[in-house]
């Protein structure tokens, strides 16, 4: 008997034991949960040193990738304009709607408005002369009708303008052209001197060669320089190639200008004797097509003077 209380007396006392233990390791177990606990940010925390390193990496990527995106469809939308505008071309000749064009040296200014009728607008033109608005009107009959038409079509009109230094000129030195159109240019007159002197031809270069140092400094990439003139004597004296050479273009084109291409057109006498008549165009009249050196890819085939 006294064996048996025994054995239970031990076995209620190891019992006590084990729930001890138990309830220690369940405190510990709490103890280390809760300093775990502490030891995480709350979400109201500041990131760690080690977040801070990764947030902004994570937005720099998001911006390149909008800011890519958005570069594809500035892309695409001038692609899809360019499209557009090609299909709505209109040409006359070697000019295009599409084109960006600048006269320079307008007389009546008939050629441009021409090219603005033919275009059914002139928002893509600048039309220039050396002469004043009013000085136009007592040298061109026409001048001043053709020009208020130029505006109804939306064409720039500038005045006072030379070839030498339009380079310069606070509206045109920000701008840039495919087409740069130069037609049956001349120095002016100067009595006793006639067309054949060789005062009067050093004096028609001088202008030219000004005129294209100019005119390549105000091309877009694949733009052209168009110099329309007659090719016989005295005027192939004035070796408009070689001026164009020492300008910085090159020869890209040479065909028959036909004064029946371009309705309307009266190309006037330069200078300021007889203004208002018109310049004999005799058998050879070439439109010269030149661009700038650094772009000129010269097909021989059109270099032979091949009539278009």
């Amino acid at each position: 008997m006294g064996n048996f209380l025994s054995s239970i007396t031990d076995s209620a006392q190891r019992k006590d034991d084990h729930e001890q233990e138990a309830s220690r390791l369940w405190r510990e177990k709490d103890d280390e949960t809760h300093h775990i606990i502490q030891r995480c940010p709350s979400p109201s925390a500041s990131p760690s040193p080690t977040n801070l390193d990764i947030f902004p990496k994570y937005s720099s990527n998001n911006e390149d990738r909008h800011r890519r995106e958005e570069d594809r469809n500035g892309e695409q939308q001038v692609v899809k304009k360019r499209d557009d505008e090609l299909k709505n071309e209109i040409r006359i000749k070697h000019y295009s709607s599409s084109h960006k064009i600048l006269l320079v040296g307008e007389g009546d200014f008939s050629f441009s408005v021409c090219l603005a009728k033919a275009f059914g607008t002139a928002t893509n033109m600048v039309a220039t002369s050396l002469d004043t608005e009013e000085t136009l009107e007592d040298k061109y009959s026409g001048s001043e009708q053709h020009i208020r038409q130029l505006r109804r079509f939306g064409c720039m009109v500038l005045h006072d303008v030379g070839v030498h230094d339009m380079l310069y000129d606070p509206v045109l030195m920000n701008m840039k052209f495919d087409r740069i159109v130069f037609n049956f240019p001349h120095a002016g007159h100067f009595p006793p001197f006639y067309e054949t002197d060789e005062f009067l031809i050093q004096m028609h270069k001088k202008l030219l060669l000004g005129f294209f140092k100019s005119s390549s400094k105000m091309l877009n990439e694949d733009g052209e320089v168009h110099v329309s003139h007659r090719d016989d004597y005295p005027y192939n004296k004035w070796d408009i190639k070689k001026l164009a050479n020492n300008g910085g273009l090159r020869l890209i084109e040479k065909v028959r200008f036909r004064k029946v291409d371009y309705p309307g057109y009266s190309n006037k006498r330069g200078g300021d004797i007889e203004s208002d008549k018109e310049f004999y165009l005799g058998d050879r009249p070439y439109t010269f097509k030149f661009s700038s050196a650094a772009n000129s890819k010269v097909n021989s085939s059109k270099l032979m003077g091949r009539r278009t």
